[in-house]
């Protein structure tokens, strides 16, 4: 399932497919590398994650992309501790906030849950320190007056088109993971996935259904 039929079945959850088929949406393809390259420009910006002050911003944490990255990011040796859970709809990030929580009781983890703080406002992304974009948009979301001035930032967008405005991209202490919801198809430069892609990339929601279908 791809784009609104995924949206549509609840991520697939609302359909039952026949015995011996599994259903995927690309979601997961998408979170995974979303989060590693986020993990990897952290690591190069010199951003810990593990202190209790530095915090990570989801946008877009109300919907499956933007709530499996929160997961993804909160576990680990090198997890947040501290998370604004960040959109428009604050009753669908209420919801994703319970259920974080519910899947971090359910870990037997040690270590203490992380908090977890909604918001709609984006100025409130000026306490974070790390960015990870997961929306639907025409036009750029994230200005320079949303960023906190000083320290370094890390952003990862993986919205399409991007989200983060060309003003916020220019400050030299913020370092934008661009592109960070595609990956290079293997031997295929001439490859035109979309208008939004370059030459040679593929959607990671695609190119997970592409690794399915060549297995």
């Amino acid at each position: 399932l791809g784009a609104f039929t995924s949206i549509l079945t609840r991520d697939g959850t609302h359909i039952t497919p026949p015995a011996g088929v599994q259903v995927t949406t690309g979601n997961s393809f998408t979170v995974a590398t979303g989060a590693l390259r986020l993990r990897q420009a952290c690591a190069e910006a010199g951003l810990d994650p593990r202190p209790e002050d530095a915090t990570l911003a989801v946008i877009g944490a109300g919907g499956n992309i933007g709530a499996g990255l929160a997961v993804h990011l909160t576990r680990g040796a090198s997890r947040f501790r501290r998370v604004l859970l960040v959109g428009r709809n604050r009753s669908r990030l209420e919801a994703a906030r319970n259920r974080l929580h519910t899947y971090h009781r359910t870990q037997g983890d040690e270590e203490p849950p992380p908090e977890l703080i909604v918001t709609t406002d984006l100025a409130d992304l000026r306490r974070a320190d790390v960015v990870a974009v997961a929306i639907n948009t025409n036009e750029p979301l994230i200005y320079a007056q949303h960023l906190k001035a000083e320290g370094p930032v890390v952003i990862a967008d993986i919205s399409t088109p991007t989200a983060v405005s060309a003003e916020a991209s220019a400050l030299p202490h913020v370092t934008v993971v661009a592109l960070a919801g595609l990956v290079t198809v293997p031997d295929a430069p001439w490859f035109i996935m979309s208008s939004q892609s370059p030459p040679g990339m593929a959607f990671c929601c695609a190119a997970e259904a592409m690794m399915m279908g060549l297995d």
